[in-house]
């Protein structure tokens, strides 16, 4: 199943449709091929002739293109539309995932440097993606959909921790719990991304493997939900390594503190599998600072 890229031009759609969109997080938007299904995934993209230039919203199709009737166009604000004949016009119904009106979500450039070139991208009139293009597109619409779950996440951990500092909870009660409460969260994005599998021994059973923070929790606020800033390992090595008895090196070989002592079965030829470069970066943080050398 492709991804969709759908055009905005300001000139053609109001911002007050946009502005409706976002607030509903459901609308419709005008498509014109019949190559699309339930549940296809889609860019929304905003041309270089609009006051914000870039992707500015993620979604998923809901319904396959058909005729609207005249409340759900004066609802959804659709009216505005300039120059279109409705009763010729095909929309698919739409839901939305993220949107920022105010910063796109990934800017003009960025979507150049990641395509090779833009026009691969910005493609006349609303339709799927090339087929060169669809791998690194799903790679970003992945990459923009992980962020908005840990966004929404993030919103909601505060909203705990508001609530409890409101009842007078004491500050170690309400980083104990925003803590368990962050880490099953973050356990659930890395057994996904990981495939249940331990990145150090292999081990496959979910019920023994571990979310193992890199840079502390209480270090780093702003990285404490990323996914790179964690690894999953078997509670064995989660435990070593939280203890900074074990790390990894530059190229993921594992490292053995000379303060361990006593055979842990830990072979010195391991080496940490599925390791982004982003959390190669983080662990520099560990061997520098947790590391027992």
């Amino acid at each position: 199943m492709k991804l969709l890229r759908l055009n905005w031009d300001e000139s053609f759609c109001p911002w007050i449709c946009l502005e409706e969109l976002k607030k509903e997080r459901r609308g419709f938007w005008k498509y014109a091929h019949n190559d699309v299904q339930p549940n296809q995934g889609f860019f929304l993209y905003s041309t270089k002739k609009n006051r914000i230039k870039g992707i500015v919203a993620i979604g998923k199709v809901l319904r396959q293109p058909r005729y609207l009737d005249r409340s759900e166009l004066e609802k959804f604000k659709l009216n505005y539309m300039k120059g279109l004949d409705f009763r010729k016009t095909r929309f698919i119904e739409i839901a939305i995932i993220n949107m920022n009106l105010e910063h796109p979500l990934v800017d003009v450039n960025e979507i150049s440097s990641y395509f090779g070139e833009l026009g691969n991208f910005a493609l006349q009139g609303s339709c799927a993606l090339p087929d060169k293009v669809q791998p690194k597109a799903f790679s970003l619409y992945d990459r923009l959909i992980n962020k908005a779950r840990k966004d929404k996440f993030e919103k909601e951990l505060e909203s705990i921790e508001k609530a409890l500092e409101s009842t007078g909870s004491n500050t170690e009660i309400i980083k104990t719990v925003t803590q368990r409460v962050g880490q099953r969260w973050l356990r659930e994005q890395l057994l996904s991304l990981h495939r249940s599998t331990c990145q150090i021994s292999g081990i496959t059973q979910p019920e023994l493997l571990v979310c193992s923070h890199i840079i502390p929790w209480s270090v780093d606020k702003k990285n404490r939900l990323n996914p790179n800033n964690a690894l999953l390992l078997a509670f064995n090595y989660d435990f070593l390594f939280d203890k900074g008895y074990i790390s990894f090196d530059e190229n993921g070989k594992i490292l053995i503190s000379k303060g361990l002592k006593g055979d842990f079965g830990i072979n010195s030829g391991l080496t940490l599998q599925g390791a982004s470069g982003e959390t190669m970066d983080f662990l520099k943080y560990h061997r520098n600072y947790i590391f027992k050398k």
